[in-house]
């Protein structure tokens, strides 16, 4: 993909988001990036996607977090679909969120199969149409489509107010059509983990982005002493800082997926995008926040959609502590590639 067509493609997803509330759910969105074909991009064609590298879904993903957008196509392409493409399955219609059911309970019944337990903090299910999950059958593995009409919900949010609720099932009946039991070696519940935590990592390096504008476009507006703030040395310092951070986590995130196009069996690349992008985070929100001032914490303003979705992102699917310690051992195991040879190649 040229830069021409990485550009076609984001100004395609910023227009078919149009103006976005602050809410923590922006359905109208949802709707019109699925019939643009862009929530399941990378996604196989027969597993129902476009067929997309991962590179293609980083720029949807920028641009989602530009405009500090509550649509589920981490979850529904990055998650969802990959399971379904292990599953030889197609994504189903709707809404479709995506989980590493570990405490659920898969059994089959007379033809059918009924599932038992906690999804707990599954993002989107309020609104979502079916969960994929990743659980066990038995002695083996399943991906499984679970319906969510119907289901127990108690009711919860991220700090940005985004819908994570616990999904409580009881003997929910799932057609056998819709569990797929794997063959061959076991799925890892990390490797689900970790393809929603680079999913989020790329959000929240659009999300910089979109910081970063509104905190530039506001300097050079805002007056202050009979000049704009962005004449002010100590505010050029914080708008430098701003940056290069935000740079900084868009290079990161477009590196792993390159990186993980090229060889998909390599998984540290996508953990590294995500230590490095979750420790800038906090200095883009706070920067942004010191150069506005309280307007930035307004219902009118933009920036705090931003800046709650950064602190809500950079906690999910395992946070900065937890992947540096994955990605700590991996490069230090005694097994594989040394340190030096991983980078360099």
């Amino acid at each position: 993909m040229n830069a021409e067509e990485r550009q076609a493609l984001h100004d395609a997803v910023v227009s078919a988001c149009g103006s976005l509330d602050a809410t923590g759910w922006h359905g109208q969105a949802a709707k019109a990036l699925d019939q643009i074909g862009v929530t399941s991009l990378s996604v196989s064609e027969a597993a129902g996607g476009a067929g997309a590298d991962l590179r293609a879904a980083t720029v949807v993903l920028l641009a989602l977090g530009s405009l500090g957008a509550s649509v589920p196509v981490a979850e529904t392409g990055l998650m969802a679909g990959w399971l379904m493409e292990r599953a030889g399955a197609r994504l189903p219609d709707g809404i479709v969120t995506a989980a590493a059911g570990d405490g659920l309970q898969v059994h089959s019944d007379d033809g059918a199969w009924l599932v038992s337990g906690t999804l707990t903090r599954l993002p989107w299910a309020r609104y979502a149409d079916y969960a994929v999950v990743l659980s066990r059958a038995g002695a083996g593995q399943c991906v499984a489509v679970v319906p969510l009409a119907g289901a127990e919900l108690r009711r919860g949010a991220n700090v940005a107010g985004e819908p994570r609720d616990d999904v409580v099932l009881s003997s929910v009946a799932v057609p056998s059509a819709d569990v797929h039991v794997l063959d061959g070696p076991e799925l890892g519940a990390v490797d689900l983990l970790r393809r929603g935590a680079f999913g989020r990592s790329v959000l929240m390096a659009g999300a910089a982005q979109g910081v970063y504008a509104h905190t530039a476009r506001y300097a050079g507006e805002r007056r202050q002493f009979g000049k704009p703030l962005a004449a002010m040395q100590a505010v050029q310092q914080q708008l430098a800082e701003l940056a290069g951070e935000a740079s900084a986590m868009t290079v990161a995130a477009e590196a792993a997926a390159a990186a993980a196009d090229l060889d998909p069996a390599e998984s540290w690349p996508l953990d590294a995008a995500r230590v490095r992008i979750a420790e800038a985070a906090g200095a883009v929100a706070a920067i942004g926040h010191q150069v506005l001032g309280a307007i930035g914490f307004t219902d009118e303003h933009p920036l705090h959609r931003l800046t709650t979705r950064l602190w809500a992102w950079r906690e999910e699917y395992g946070n900065h502590a937890i992947w540096s310690e994955r990605l700590g051992s991996q490069l230090a195991g005694k097994d594989g590639p040394t340190l030096w040879r991983r980078i360099a190649r």
